[in-house]
């Protein structure tokens, strides 16, 4: 199966290319601006016995773009170029109107919950067109479905997320969260959309060792748009993201009262400062990641039920799970175990085994506990 990998010198362009060059049956192509890049890469990666590694130098910008990628008889053209809050659906067309899959790693709530509108003719063409192929909402709503059947009714849902302070800065995820800090955008509370500014709501979450304790501040993601629907019953459901560094993550925070408060428009003109400042930082923090899913409600038996489900990460390893959805889909799709066609959020494509097995190897663990 061809994959073309769109952005594959990026952060998690990177991740998601060591992951398919492992896979059995992926004949990857490696697609970015620059020759030189694409070639390191592919001098780097280990492929399994019989894939093949190519790169392609393509300009998405241009107006070539299009005819080079089809050029390239993608099965599957997977899309990593952040970031996608102002990205229309040039590709997922594209891909229909060619005959192959598509999936991307976007987290901009609108451009998730939005793919729906090709959903027809996807299955039309019969293909799989899927967004949010990353951490939210492929990995949340995996956890949601493994545990959801241990409530009769599930109430409350938090989800946090704090990378380690010495992970890679992609120059789009930089972007990504600063176009965000102050700005409005939906939380789903008490069983209605509310909107709340970017990175407010300051809390302290504390994650099992050797995390620790994080600051956590809302943020913009899809889950709040399409996983109520999911989930009948569900009041609330916030989503908080965090840095691992105080003064990143408060200077962050501070930086979003000012755009609140009218003084500053956006923070996103500061964004390549703000990269090459927190790069000064980068041997201040640690290599270790977390995740969190907290489900409250009532079990089977009516009783008041409240699990915490974690993910710890490692010696840098945390960086492989954004790409680790995109890459287990491709798995499915190569083993013929995904026959879903159409256009749809990541959801209910994956279950948490699927990453377990996608990140077999990496200094990645899962836990859940009941808490009292």
């Amino acid at each position: 199966m061809r994959v073309v990998l769109l952005g594959a010198n990026g952060m998690f362009g990177k991740r998601l290319a060591m992951l398919l060059a492992a896979l059995p049956g992926a004949q990857l192509v490696l697609a970015g601006r620059d020759a030189r890049a694409l070639q390191a890469l592919r001098a780097r990666l280990q492929p399994a016995p019989g894939n093949a590694i190519e790169a392609l130098v393509v300009d998405l910008d241009g107006e070539h773009a299009a005819n080079i990628i089809t050029a390239a008889c993608p099965d599957v053209l997977i899309d990593t170029c952040g970031p996608f809050q102002q990205r229309d659906y040039r590709w997922p067309r594209l891909a229909i109107g060619t005959g192959f899959h598509y999936l991307d790693l976007a987290d901009a709530p609108d451009f998730v919950a939005g793919i729906g509108v090709l959903d027809g003719a996807a299955r039309a063409a019969k293909v799989l067109v899927c967004s949010g192929a990353s951490t939210v909402p492929a990995l949340s709503s995996a956890v949601l479905d493994e545990y959801c059947g241990r409530f009769s009714a599930l109430e409350y849902v938090e989800v946090g997320i704090s990378p380690g302070n010495q992970a890679e800065r992609g120059r789009a995820t930089v972007r990504s969260i600063l176009s965000n800090v102050g700005k409005p955008h939906a939380q789903f509370i008490d069983g209605q959309l509310h909107m709340r500014a970017g990175w407010s709501q300051l809390r302290r979450h504390r994650y099992a060792a050797p995390v620790g304790t994080r600051w956590l501040s809302y943020c913009a993601v899809p889950d709040a748009l399409v996983l109520p629907a999911r989930y009948p019953g569900l009041r609330s459901l916030e989503f908080r993201a965090g840095l691992e560094l105080h003064r990143m993550h408060l200077g962050t925070w501070l930086g979003g009262l000012l755009v609140r408060a009218h003084l500053l428009p956006s923070l996103l003109p500061l964004a390549d400062w703000a990269r090459r400042l927190s790069e000064r930082w980068i041997k201040a923090g640690s290599d270790r990641g977390a995740m969190h899913v907290r489900m409250r409600g009532f079990d089977q038996a009516q009783r008041p039920l409240d699990l915490s489900w974690e993910l710890i990460a490692a010696q840098g390893d945390g960086t492989y799970v954004p790409a680790s959805a995109a890459a287990a889909i491709v798995r499915l799709l190569i083993e013929g175990q995904l026959d879903r066609r159409g256009a749809l959020p990541c959801v209910g494509l994956l279950n948490l085994g699927d990453f377990a097995d996608t990140l077999r190897g990496r200094a990645v663990r899962f836990h859940c506990e009941d808490r009292p």
